[in-house]
């Protein structure tokens, strides 16, 4: 959300389960959710969020080639690689080929199903691209721990995509240096290997290489103090976020329990018709 220039105060209030928050507090991490930003959030089951993407990429062709109401678009899908043999995925897969889909679906392979490694649940681990052509849907690897290599793969396949107006799959090379959640012992891997990886931090070669002259191989764009000052702003933005979610107020359980449930009262029944989970709703 926040590289889509959403109010990282907003997100601090949603995390903490804030009334301000971007989904007043009744997402959290898992359902941020942004219409204005075309964000469409998490899921909890695992693997469901793929057939919703494959629907929201359809949608946008709808509008653009049917209704003529919209640019040309492509939705971008994120996985793991825990989900990748969930069968709504290979549902979606199927029917975004079939169907000329703009939906990408971006597998993050950091090598672990929460605390499983991949080789371990997944045939063919090592060739999950195999996952997308099957469907004849065209497929890449990019090293995610590259930044400039994952702009220069993705760029041109997001663009493809968009304008051809078909589905993509990437599996994106990653990792995690933490565990799974706060209570994984990460006993299925060792310290030596997150050091190995961490040798390979996304952020810190990035800056190497702004730091670094041109003669050095670099960009030589950024300073040191300009990359202090960077992140001191950086830090005053995290610190005013956490101020503003601290202050502000819970949701009202009085009003914000039962909203947000349905779109719409269901169709033809009057508002005292309406149930809501097997008992009439007193909001309607």
């Amino acid at each position: 959300m926040l590289a889509y220039g959403i109010d990282p105060k907003v997100i601090m209030a949603e995390l903490t389960g804030r009334e301000a928050g971007i989904s007043k507090g009744k997402g959290g991490s898992m359902h941020m959710f942004s219409t204005e930003h075309k964000f469409y959030g998490g899921h909890g089951i695992v693997g469901a969020q793929t057939p919703l993407g494959t629907g929201l990429a359809f949608a946008a062709r709808y509008k653009w080639e049917v209704l003529e109401t919209g640019p040309k678009q492509v939705c971008l899908c994120y996985l793991g690689d825990g989900a990748i043999d969930q069968g709504a995925f290979h549902e979606a897969k199927n029917l975004a080929s079939l169907m000329g889909i703009p939906v990408i679906y971006i597998i993050e392979n950091n090598g672990y199903s929460m605390g499983t490694a991949i080789h371990r649940h997944t045939a063919n681990h090592d060739k999950l691209t195999m996952r997308g052509e099957a469907y004849g849907i065209k497929s890449i690897e990019i090293d995610g721990l590259d930044i400039r290599n994952v702009y220069d793969k993705m760029k041109p396949l997001v663009d493809e995509c968009r304008d051809l107006q078909r589905p993509g799959f990437v599996d994106l090379k990653t990792y995690r240096y933490q565990g799974h959640s706060m209570s994984d012992p990460q006993k299925y891997r060792t310290k030596d290997e997150v050091d190995e990886f961490k040798g390979k931090d996304s952020i810190a070669n990035l800056l190497d290489y702004l730091l670094k002259s041109e003669d050095e191989g670099g960009r030589g764009c950024i300073t040191e103090d300009e990359w202090k000052a960077m992140q001191k702003k950086i830090k005053d933005i995290v610190m005013d976020a956490v101020d503003f979610a601290e202050n502000a107020a819970d949701p009202d359980p009085e009003t914000e329990l039962v909203t947000d449930t349905y779109a719409l009262p269901m169709k033809n029944l009057s508002p005292s018709e309406t149930y809501h989970h097997g008992a009439k709703n007193p909001l309607l």
